[in-house]
């Protein structure tokens, strides 16, 4: 937020984009999945992740945050449907908790390690744009991955 200048009052007001079109989002996901399957939007359900990267590595001005949070509030909108159905699509329902419980636990590892990483590289001097730059790099490498992932 320092670097981009956003004032507090501005980047909290923007979590309504984020909530607006997360809500919109999961329900545009589920009519996705039931039409064209959790295996086929796995690999697109997160470019608006890499997208919201790009935007707040390279764009300025008010907005920005309004359409960083609405991006990811798009993904993330997706990414509930898309993951609750792939599962079962996949690997059927027998050992649907099991699956569940070891991505959560990935989950989690991810989201313990990225603050120390990130806080690393923040105070090491890396610009804004460059960690924004490497983190939509990576979502897209893992879109492409994906791609390939189930047939």
């Amino acid at each position: 937020m320092q670097q981009k200048l956003w004032s507090m009052e501005l980047f909290a007001s923007s979590f309504i984009a984020y909530g607006v079109v997360h809500w919109i989002s999961s329900l545009a996901a589920g009519v996705m999945v039931d039409r064209y399957s959790a295996v086929r939007l796995l690999a697109y359900y997160n470019l608006p992740l890499a997208a919201a990267m790009l935007v707040v590595g390279f764009v300025d001005g008010p907005l920005v945050p309004f359409l960083m949070l609405g991006l990811l509030g798009m993904s993330i909108g997706f990414g509930g449907p898309v993951a609750g159905a792939l599962w079962a699509e996949a690997y059927g329902t027998g050992k649907i908790g099991s699956i569940r419980s070891m991505t959560t636990s990935f989950g989690v590892w991810a989201t313990s390690l990225s603050p120390i990483i990130l806080g690393v590289l923040i105070d090491a001097d890396v610009s804004i744009s460059l960690l924004s730059l490497c983190m939509a790099l990576a979502v897209f490498a893992a879109c492409v991955s994906a791609a390939f992932s189930y047939k």
